[in-house]
């Protein structure tokens, strides 16, 4: 399962970067409803500027789903320098691909 979000609210401070999610509908799907497959959130910073997007990756593991806190409605992501990726296809399905890879053979075994 994939999400792609866009925002132009963000702080960034010494190489961090903190946005908020304000819907939490994507992570309450991944923590309610699938339990086989994982889900990657990619963020956009400033979708809107041609040319200036940068995009990051998070992967919503079962331990970053439990540090949720889904009463609140919203949750801040702090996303490091590691977490960017390029803007392309090939960047994209680098990411996609080898998380889903573990995760399948974790699942299996292997």
């Amino acid at each position: 399962m994939v999400q792609i979000k866009g925002t132009s609210n963000y702080r960034e401070s010494e190489g961090i970067i903190s946005c908020q999610l304000t819907s939490l509908g994507f992570p309450a799907f991944i923590a309610n409803e699938v339990t086989a497959d994982p889900g990657i959130l990619f963020i956009v910073l400033d979708p809107e500027r041609r040319g200036d997007k940068r995009v990051f990756w998070r992967y919503l593991s079962p331990s970053f789903i439990r540090s949720i806190d889904f009463e609140k409605g919203s949750a801040t992501i702090k996303l490091r320098p590691e977490d960017e990726i390029k803007n392309t296809d090939e960047s994209i399905d680098q990411v996609y691909f080898p998380v889903m890879r573990k995760r399948c053979l974790m699942k299996t075994g292997l």
